[in-house]
């Protein structure tokens, strides 16, 4: 019986050790993985504005005065879709974002700047710079 003990023991306090560890939480916060999220945008738009030969995002998309617009703040409403961002034109999805909808909403300044907000309308900015 007294070499049962110590294995008992031994069973008991790894599984206390293994359950403990079984219930933390693997998810990241959300600030994390709107964080994750908006540098995941932003290397988009970096590589797309490279691969272009863009130094800015100031003109339209096909360089025609009636192109497609690129979606910056003042413009209107934020996006998701990343099959019309940062224009109907210059897309990231495909090629440069891995999803073609992300969960939070961007828009993109002339000069790259990226912004993520909570809804289209902007009523809530995320990881302002």
């Amino acid at each position: 019986m007294k070499k049962a003990l110590p294995i008992l023991l031994l069973l008991v306090l790894s599984m206390g050790v293994l359950s403990a560890g079984s219930c933390r939480s693997t998810e990241m916060p959300p600030e994390s993985l709107r964080a994750a999220e908006k540098v995941s945008v932003e290397a988009g738009i970096e590589a797309l504005m490279q691969e272009k030969g863009l130094a800015d995002l100031s003109k339209y998309a096909d360089g025609t005065p009636t192109g497609a617009p690129v979606r910056t703040y003042e413009a209107g409403e934020a996006t998701n879709d990343m099959t019309i961002f940062p224009s109907t034109v210059w897309h990231l999805y495909p090629g440069y974002s891995r999803l073609p909808t992300w969960e939070c909403y961007y828009t993109v300044e002339n000069d790259g700047t990226v912004r993520q907000f909570g809804d289209a309308a902007k009523t809530v900015e995320y990881n302002a710079e």
